[in-house]
């Protein structure tokens, strides 16, 4: 385990941190696109969303980054395959993606670490499913000329102000494109799709956290809502999953 720990810290250090960093706190989460790079690696292990990390602007604490923080940080989520029940996929193009640790390490020292976070607060923070500020404050998206719509790439929930970035046509509305498998079996089968409409104006009045979690969250991740009253009609799409658990730990 020693080995595993020391292989990845030298490693994450490679991986890219989180370009830049919206003023607030917010979870990111990346929708399975197969026309956008992160996109695409997120539809091989999951057909709903994956989870790119929490974004954090502001200092924190005075907290002072530790050396025992990263090994810290990789036993938490590595224990009972922590990352892999929240969907934290490594998105990154080149260096195992859909595995764990290094991506998600780079990320909790950007995001956490250096803003005066422990391990333990860093995933306490990023776990935190309630519904109490998680406005929706980013949208990342790549205008569809076939479809005529706003195809939503990535979105954030939590405090701050709408930002949006990437691709769109603002008098065309927002489109949540959303592939659903027609077999349970792990060999390839067609995929229909849903779609989810979202206006240009107000987004955040329609895809809110509870929308998000509803319907794509607690029906990949049922224990995540288990003490939640889901609507009735969400039981005959529990199964409905992508291909979770194709993930490694590199």
């Amino acid at each position: 385990m020693l080995i595993l720990f020391l292989f990845i810290i030298g490693n994450c250090f490679a991986v890219t941190r989180p370009a830049s960093v919206l003023l607030g706190e917010f979870m990111q989460f990346q929708l399975p696109d197969i026309d956008d790079p992160l996109g695409r690696i997120c539809s091989r292990q999951s057909w709903r969303y994956c989870l790119q990390g929490l974004s954090i602007s502001s200092k924190e604490s005075n907290r002072s980054g530790q050396w025992t923080d990263v090994p810290a940080f990789l036993q938490l989520i590595t224990n009972n395959n922590f990352w892999l029940k929240h969907n934290w996929f490594s998105l990154e193009p080149d260096r195992h993606p859909g595995a764990c640790c290094g991506s998600q390490a780079a990320w909790y020292q950007s995001m956490g670490q250096s803003k005066g976070l422990s391990p333990e607060e860093y995933l306490n923070r990023l776990t935190d499913y309630s519904l109490k500020d998680k406005n929706l404050v980013y949208i990342r998206s790549r205008y569809d000329h076939n479809r005529h719509t706003n195809v939503v790439l990535s979105v954030g929930f939590g405090k701050g102000n709408l930002s949006i970035s990437g691709t769109h046509s603002p008098q065309h509305n927002y489109t949540i494109i959303r592939k659903i498998r027609t077999s349970l079996s792990l060999m390839y089968h067609p995929l229909t799709e849903s779609q989810f409409e979202v206006p240009s104006e107000s987004p955040g009045s329609v895809l809110t956290f509870k929308i998000f979690k509803t319907f794509f969250i607690c029906p990949e991740n049922p224990e995540i809502c288990r003490q939640e009253q889901l609507p009735n009609n969400l039981g005959s799409r529990i199964f409905d999953i992508g291909r979770k658990g194709f993930g490694q730990i590199y």
